[in-house]
């Protein structure tokens, strides 16, 4: 088995959360858009939603720094995004990451540690 070690800095928690989100799709072989990523960073970054007024402002981030462009696009990809099990469902405005797709973190630099193979025996 050939082993690539690399060490990369990218200079934003946003980004490392982003590719954590990206390779978490991939192993469990989730296909979602970047738009859609971007919208599980913001529930990250807001520790999750917990009231109408937290839904207003993520559809409010959304519709300006994203491809989902409506509240009710926000909702339906909400939604998707809990049948997915990306997002608990803990009530009519509670959602929040799930603890196996990103655990608590309250540091401002981060750094991910993966062993990735193409080979289930090799893990």
């Amino acid at each position: 088995m050939l082993l690539i070690k690399d060490q990369i800095i990218i200079n934003n928690k946003k980004d490392v959360m982003l590719i954590h989100l990206y390779i978490k799709c991939k192993q469990f072989n989730i296909n979602i858009s970047d738009g859609i990523r971007e919208l599980l960073y913001h529930i990250y970054e807001m520790g999750g939603i917990e009231s109408e007024k937290d839904f207003n402002e993520l559809s409010k981030i959304c519709i300006e720094n994203t491809s989902i462009k409506t509240k009710n696009s926000v909702r339906n990809t909400i939604s998707k995004c809990v049948m997915l099990d990306i997002l608990e469902n803990k009530g009519k405005y509670n959602k929040q990451l799930s603890s196996e797709w990103v655990p608590n973190i309250i540091e401002d630099v981060i750094g991910l540690e993966y062993k990735i193979t193409n080979f289930n025996n090799a893990v």
